[in-house]
């Protein structure tokens, strides 16, 4: 049986857990607060994990002993003024888990590496990343990162445009005037 962690058990991570546990699989998980931990522990094994660009505050160890393939879900939450916080997360991470027997990795990211274009072009997974924010060339560096790595496999899931149960488009519309494309 494999052993799954799931580094982000936020709306999309969360649900992907249990239904791994489902499937038979041994699953952990992590979140950012303590508050959080306590009521997610009920449902999946739950460690507190925050990265920092120069520490992990937690118990990493804990957290990824027998992992062998570990799913890292968590969101950049880049502001534009910044310039390379999550990447150096990203670093420091990577530098910590080489000290795990870890297979694979699957590294969830965003269809915002790519060029916004008013045309509905198609992208698929021999395309190379284009775009050219801040946020953007942040979360294409941050892929080749873990692409580069040698001592497990990895995968770059890019997800886009998802909905869930508190995160329906219209949300995030609701409101807003002079939108592009709106006709």
């Amino acid at each position: 049986m494999n052993n799954i962690s799931v580094l982000g058990l936020g709306w999309l991570g969360k649900p992907l857990a249990l239904y791994l546990q489902k499937k038979g699989f041994k699953v952990n998980g992590s979140c950012t607060s303590l508050s959080k931990k306590s009521t997610l522990n009920k449902e999946i094994e739950t460690h507190f994990i925050q990265l920092e660009w120069n520490a992990i505050q937690g118990d990493i160890a804990a957290f990824l002993k027998n992992t062998e393939i570990l799913i890292i879900n968590i969101p950049p939450k880049i502001k534009q003024d910044d310039e390379s916080t999550f990447v150096l997360k990203m670093k420091f991470l990577l530098r910590k888990l080489k000290a795990f027997k870890i297979q694979k990795v699957i590294y969830v990211s965003s269809t915002s590496v790519f060029e916004d274009n008013t045309e509905f072009l198609t992208y698929t997974e021999r395309d190379t990343p284009n775009a050219r924010s801040k946020k953007a060339l942040q979360l294409i560096e941050a892929e080749q990162l873990f692409l580069n790595e040698h001592s497990f496999k990895t995968a770059i899931v890019r997800f886009g445009g998802l909905v869930g149960e508190d995160r329906h488009p219209v949300f995030y519309l609701s409101g807003r005037s002079q939108l592009a494309n709106s006709k």
